[in-house]
């Protein structure tokens, strides 16, 4: 009978302290700043032009279309390559609409660092730690 009480209690503590960093785990996961300045500006939207925004929200859509849900296959290695050649205001407002539209919580540099390029993509990895070295140089980090 004591046996099973102590078997009660660990269960209990386990599932208790579980919940606590799982908590603490998502609650700093939201704290992450997902949005950097452009250069030059403190919001990026007050001074772009039609054709940067829609250069923005076209590299982010089709980085979330190659990225969303399970990716087996090979991926489409110009979109990270136009990605990384775009203009520094259109680099880092195309990682803070992403974050804002599609990121779910989390900024590009993590869903980067969360997916997998290696496997199916020989020599992406380069182009992908090139966007995440770039990324990091605005303060976007996984």
């Amino acid at each position: 009978m004591q046996t099973k009480n102590y078997i009660i209690i660990s269960a209990s503590v386990i599932v208790l302290i579980t919940a606590i960093a799982l908590t603490f785990y998502f609650v700093g996961k939201k704290k992450v700043n997902n949005v950097a300045k452009l250069p030059d500006q403190t919001n990026w939207g007050n001074e772009l032009d039609d054709t940067e925004n829609l250069e923005i929200q076209k590299h982010s859509r089709k980085l979330y279309e190659d990225m969303k849900g399970l990716n087996f296959l090979s991926r489409d290695a110009s979109i990270y390559s136009e990605y990384l050649a775009s203009s520094d205001r259109v680099f880092v407002g195309a990682a803070n609409y992403f974050a804002q539209t599609y990121g779910k919580g989390e900024n590009l540099a993590q869903w980067l660092d969360s997916e997998n390029f290696a496997i199916t993509n020989i020599g992406l990895s380069t182009t992908i730690d090139s966007i995440m070295g770039r990324l990091a140089k605005y303060g976007i980090t996984a």
